[in-house]
């Protein structure tokens, strides 16, 4: 009897094999054609380097290494068969894999690498293995001085703020990013001479595990590059960029979300602070962080005018007073300005549902719609492009997505469904069409299930 195979076929019969530790299986598919980097459509895109690297056949990961499997292959989680080795405690095929040159920084769609996996998993002769194949980027890693940027294609690559261009932001660039709030000011011990917080602090937020998770945002016409004293960043869980620009003496933060997420903004911020002083070694209580807003006072110096300074804030009264922290003879103000207390003060629990959980029917979509959106399809993950075309935006525009983005997913997703929106062509239907189009059915479940007003 003579089997012919598709090249799915032959893609699954390799796979198969793998799994099952069966090398002539393997060897005949190869033979056959199959795919050797070919991924699973139902099972996280895995290889069969992944397959054979979770289910410990070590013998299989031999093969497939000797025939040319790439070492450092994705699924959709964007994991590589090291991490799921590393989880899963099989010290062999770690040592096979690292011997191969596996990527030991190569992070996943949260920015776990391999490391982070082993220690997760309590997997202690592995974590230090690892250590002990860690480079010089482990070590800038652990200062805080670089961090990897998350891509769905290609090597992993690093953020490193310290090189980055000096020039200065404009003031009518950050006139752009007041619309909703006030910066929040981060000032400091004033006798202190800072080096390095600014650059730490933003590989900390970069860096962190737990939601909120942070990205580097994409160029716009208000913010071209990332600069070494302002850097923009994307986070997806609060729907915002946060933009931070070093002032030497202080930090300013620009959030362009929602307001009343300020107040959760503000203590990860200062969690980034408190590691980003831990790294460098500063005394956090002598360091004396604020992280506050700018004084609205009207004050009788003029040079006390012209230099922005941060608020004295006092909780004993409701609403909160705050002070002018030069003039301090000044009589104390209400805190009652949205633009500073979305900050300092939590936000009031809504009595109704918040309106950007609606999505509407019948009617064309707008930017305001995005949050909404975003949540929705966040499972969409190396599918964006293919979405974007069902949506009807052009591949050239998506290929400036992408480059624009640094090829970060979470980023580019944001950026094609902000742009799909942009062009008054949008409708609830549509995305539940296109993500039927997609073969996506879960999704477009979740979409169909958001109120309609």
């Amino acid at each position: 009897m003579i089997f012919i195979y598709s090249l799915e076929g032959r893609g699954r019969q390799l796979y198969d094999a793998a799994m099952n530790r069966n090398i002539e299986g393997m060897r005949t598919a190869l033979s056959n054609g199959a795919d050797i980097n070919w991924h699973h459509p139902g099972l996280l895109n895995y290889t069969p380097l992944h397959v054979a690297a979770e289910c410990n056949r070590s013998d299989a990961v031999q093969w497939l290494l000797s025939k040319g499997a790439t070492v450092d292959s994705r699924d959709k989680l964007g994991q590589t068969p090291l991490m799921y080795a590393a989880r899963n405690g099989h010290t062999q095929v770690v040592t096979m894999l690292l011997e191969k040159g596996a990527d030991v920084t190569a992070s996943d769609i949260v920015g776990w690498t391999a490391l982070d996996h082993a220690e997760q998993y309590r997997r202690s002769d592995i974590a230090t293995l690892l250590r002990v194949h860690s480079d010089l980027l482990s070590l800038l890693k652990h200062l805080l001085l670089v961090s990897p940027i998350v891509s769905s294609t290609g090597p992993t690559r690093y953020f490193l703020p310290i090189v980055l261009s000096p020039e200065k932001i404009t003031k009518e660039q950050k006139e752009t990013f007041t619309e909703t709030c006030d910066p929040l000011v981060i000032s400091f011990n004033s006798k202190l001479v800072l080096q390095g917080l600014f650059p730490t602090l933003i590989v900390s937020l970069l860096s962190r595990k737990e939601s909120p998770h942070f990205f580097i945002d994409s160029k716009s016409p208000f913010f071209p590059k990332q600069l070494r004293h302002a850097v923009k960043l994307y986070s997806e869980d609060l729907f915002g960029s946060v933009i931070f620009v070093d002032e030497h003496k202080f930090i300013e933060v620009y959030f362009t979300g929602n307001p009343k997420d300020c107040s959760v903004l503000r203590p990860v911020i200062l969690e980034g602070l408190s590691a980003s002083a831990a790294a460098l070694a500063y005394n956090e209580e002598t360091l004396g962080i604020s992280a506050v807003t700018y004084c609205p006072q009207k004050h009788r110096s003029r040079e006390t005018e012209r230099n922005p300074h941060p608020i004295e804030i006092s909780y004993k009264r409701d609403p909160p007073e705050i002070r002018c922290s030069i003039e301090t003879d000044l009589p104390p103000i209400a805190l009652t300005d949205e633009r500073q207390s979305c900050w300092l003060l939590d936000p009031v629990p809504p009595s109704v549902v918040p309106i950007e959980t609606f999505l509407p029917e019948g009617s064309v979509l707008n930017e305001f719609h995005a949050p909404v959106i975003l949540k929705a399809v966040k499972k969409i993950v190396n599918e964006w492009d293919t979405l974007g075309l069902y949506l009807g935006v052009q591949n050239e525009d998506l290929l400036s997505i992408d480059f624009n983005s640094l090829h970060q997913i979470n980023v580019c997703r944001k950026n094609m469904i902000v742009h799909w929106l942009k062009t008054g062509t949008a409708t609830r239907e549509k995305l539940i069409k296109a993500l039927e189009d997609l073969e996506r059915n879960d999704v477009a479940a979740e979409v169909k299930r958001l109120p309609y007003q």
